[in-house]
């Protein structure tokens, strides 16, 4: 019989590095785990961006991870970052990655490079996780942080372009932005903040091509 662990959290992103930071203040931490793939978890999609065009949309002053400390991320920002960060600054999005891979750090979490693929409660009252590589783990509680999930396939336009070639069918990938040339024309489909992310980055790399952007709706 394997040990019994408190809490399991399914998925390594934003929320589940700062369930994890707070499990960790109140002592819990120890008996918890992080399922994710990732090589290095704790920051999810909007946080990995590596492009620093990408703006937090909420000023740093409320960007803190915990609610009794609220100058905690501006603290790590003049300590880290700039020492005369103003409170109203909205920071890059990379910058708060960063400070949730420190805050994941400081954890007591363990985490584990691994996939969920089945939870089932079991007639002994836990709930069992199967993951991807066949080991199981037993917990009292399950919290399920997956995060977003890639956009459903767009109809009638998915296909074509595939077979078209240069189509990507989500914005978080280096390949959607390192084949273009100056003479390419990137059609975005949504018009939407991913959308606005899309063309800040599609100006950061350095394309000066032409950009349309078509609603869904």
């Amino acid at each position: 019989m394997h040990p019994v662990t408190d809490i399991v959290i399914i998925g390594g992103g934003a929320s589940a590095t700062l369930l994890a930071a707070q499990l960790t203040r109140h002592g819990i931490g120890p008996r918890c785990v992080i399922i994710d793939p990732a090589d290095s978890p704790a920051v999810g999609l909007a946080y990995a961006t590596p492009c620093l065009e990408h703006r937090l949309n909420v000023r740093a002053s409320n960007m803190s991870a915990f609610a009794g400390a609220p100058d905690h991320f501006l603290a790590w920002l003049r300590t880290h970052i700039d020492p005369d960060t103003s409170p109203d600054a909205f920071v890059p999005r990379a910058l708060y990655g960063v400070y949730l891979r420190g805050l994941l750090d400081t954890t007591r979490v363990r985490a584990i490079r691994d996939v969920a693929i089945d939870c089932q409660r079991r007639a002994d009252g836990l709930l069992h996780i199967t993951l991807a590589t066949g080991r199981t783990l037993s917990a009292r509680q399950v919290v399920l942080a997956f995060g977003h999930f890639d956009p459903a396939p767009v109809p009638g336009v998915e296909s074509l372009a595939q077979r078209q070639g240069g189509y990507c069918p989500t914005a978080w990938t280096t390949a959607a932005y390192a084949p273009l040339h100056a003479g390419d024309e990137v059609i975005l489909i949504g018009t939407g903040l991913t959308a606005v992310d899309a063309v800040l980055r599609l100006r950061a790399v350095g394309f000066p091509g032409r950009i349309t952007a078509v609603s869904r709706h």
